[in-house]
């Protein structure tokens, strides 16, 4: 079952980038997910590094010229399969430019480190002129999946918030940045309708540029020493 590490640090703000976390220690076996929202709007490259020497992979990304505001996010991960009880920190940047931007990193338990993403997607346009809105972001395709998204309101509405469980924050510029997660597991068959809800600050329509990602349940395998005791139960029956 995929559940959200305690030892998750805090959404990170920066005026300019590189942006570095707080210092966390991931237990082993974890899966780290960074959701990324930066003002930027000459869409340089992304780029997410650590100080554990963990291996990233940029999941999705949202940029200006994929349509809507300017601005862009994304979601990068990393498997943690033996952890970092000393601590480590999460940096992310965007080339050659210095630019404000948001950064959360979420400590995950009980994801398919090997596959540990199904569906990906996301919108730059103003999906919604409602102040609040809910938006059809993918179908699961596994039981028990998780859903994160990383949002970016370039309308300087102020502080937005979620019906689902948010972190967010007004960077430099009065821009918002919204980094948002199920509360629950997705418990449904594949082909399930997976939606996230953000609620900008005041009553205007945000232009909102956001990202998600389907993260996928590690396979329950029964101990060694279980399987090859049932299978020698079995040969002597025979």
């Amino acid at each position: 079952m995929i559940e959200l590490d305690a030892s998750s640090p805090a959404l990170a703000t920066s005026s300019s980038d590189p942006i570095t976390s707080d210092s966390f220690a991931p237990p082993a076996g974890t899966l780290l997910a960074a959701c990324l929202s930066i003002r930027d709007s000459t869409d340089t490259a992304q780029s997410v590094t650590d100080s554990a020497g963990l291996t990233w992979t940029q999941r999705v990304t949202r940029l200006s010229a994929q349509g809507g505001p300017a601005g862009q996010v994304g979601i990068w991960t990393a498997p943690c399969p033996i952890g970092v009880p000393a601590g480590m920190t999460v940096s992310a940047a965007v080339a050659s430019v210095v630019t404000p931007m948001g950064l959360k990193v979420y400590v995950w338990r009980g994801v398919d480190l090997a596959n540990p993403v199904g569906a990906t997607g996301g919108s730059g346009t103003n999906v919604s002129e409602n102040n609040n809105f809910t938006f059809q972001a993918y179908l699961n395709t596994v039981r028990g999946s998780r859903g994160i998204a990383a949002c970016h309101d370039w309308n300087n509405l102020g502080l937005p918030s979620s019906t689902d469980e948010e972190s967010a924050a007004v960077i430099s510029g009065a821009q918002a940045v919204c980094h948002i997660i199920k509360a629950n597991n997705t418990d449904a068959d594949p082909g399930a309708q997976v939606t996230f809800n953000v609620d900008a600050a005041g009553s205007g329509a945000p232009f909102t540029k956001l990202c998600w990602a389907e993260l996928l349940p590690a396979i329950a395998r029964p101990p060694y020493g279980r399987t090859h005791l049932q299978a020698a139960q079995r040969a002597s029956a025979w």
